[in-house]
Order: C-alpha cells, then structure tokens, then sequence
C-alpha cells in the first residue's frame, strides 16, 4: 500500500510539472504573437517637415535654370504634351525610407496616417527632336510631378544632350506600411499619367 502511495504521487508530481510546462510553453508563445502584432519599430523614422521636403526636392545642383528666351512673332512655334515617362526609379540614398508626413499632408496623399516605407523618386522622358525643331520653352506643367530644387511647384527641369532633350520631375512612391501591407500610392500622381508641357521652335 505504502509503494502506491508513493507511485502515485511521484505520477501526480511529474503531471504537474508537464503541465506547467505545458502553461509556461503556450503563455510564452502568446506573448511572442501578441508582441509581433502591437509593437511597431519607429527607430530611424524620417519625419517630413517643411526643411526636410525642401531637402528632398533639392537636386543639389545637377539641373540648372533653364531662362525661355524672347520668341519671334514671326517664327514657327507649336506647344507640345509629352504623356508618360522613359524611366522611373528611386534617387540614390532616397530607397526605402522610413518616414511619416505632417497631418494635413496625409489627406493630400489619400492614405491613412501612419508610418511608411517610401521611395522618393525622378521620373524621366527623352523627347527626341527633328531636323529643323529646336527646344526653346518650358510651360507650366501642372499634371506633371514636383519641379526638382522648387518645393511646392508643378513642373520638371531640363538637359540637353544634343537633339536629345530629358525632362526630368520628382514623384513620392508610398509602397507599404510598416504591418507589411501593399499600400502602392504615388504622389502627387502615377508616372503614366504625367503631362509634360514645352513648346518647339519650327524652322
């Protein structure tokens, strides 16, 4: 009789002990979902104030000013949209940053506010020029991405490489937040719709 007493609460010992374990296991893998879910890195965070948009649209001098000269009554010119782009890629040092926006901002943007993964991009398109045809103005482009080195401006800025001309404009690329969701908004619109105003001189 004594020896099943004992047996019995060595068995009674070591059921607790699993049990406890068994406990400890799942409190401990509650707490690493529950963890997963409601804690959110925000260490190296880029927050956009007015400096740092200004920043961020500075092209630290790769474009130059380009003056539209005093055009001749008398000579041919033709106003022309170019739609679309060439390229677009994220500038260099300006690929997934971490950054939120100023609270009116995310009501420009359309999104939810929060933390994002974003890419700050230049939008390009070659506008290859006949014989005969000489680029001679920028025009106000207001369906085109942000003019680089101007902060709030609608418009692109120009190189030209011989018949070749490259406008150039700067576009924010929203790809998703910090739970991983696909977010994929562009501002201030996507690169297929970019309107591109210049005019021609035809001689």
């Amino acid at each position: 009789m004594k020896k099943f007493f004992m047996c019995a609460c060595c068995l009674a010992t070591l059921l607790t002990a699993c049990n406890n374990d068994v406990v400890e296991q799942l409190e401990s893998e509650s707490e690493l979902k529950t963890k997963s879910v409601v804690e959110t890195d925000t260490t190296d965070v880029l927050y956009i104030t007015d400096e740092v948009w200004s920043e961020l649209m500075s092209s630290h001098g790769e474009f130059t000013e380009y003056v539209n000269p005093q055009i001749v009554p008398m000579l041919s010119v033709e106003s022309r949209t170019a739609v679309g782009y060439t390229s677009c890629t994220a500038r260099s040092g300006k690929e997934n940053v971490k950054c939120t926006f100023p609270a009116d901002a995310f009501d420009k943007i359309g999104i939810p506010q929060g933390i994002y993964i974003v890419d700050f991009c230049e939008a390009k398109i070659n506008i290859n020029l006949k014989t005969g045809e000489q680029f001679i103005a920028l025009n106000e482009s207001p369906n085109c991405g942000f003019k680089p080195d101007f902060e709030e401006t609608r418009g692109y800025a120009m190189v030209m490489d011989g018949s070749r001309i490259v406008l150039t404009t700067y576009l924010t690329h929203i790809k998703y937040d910090m739970a991983g969701k696909n977010v994929n908004v562009w501002y201030p619109l996507i690169p297929e719709n970019l309107k591109w105003d210049y005019s021609i001189l035809v001689m």
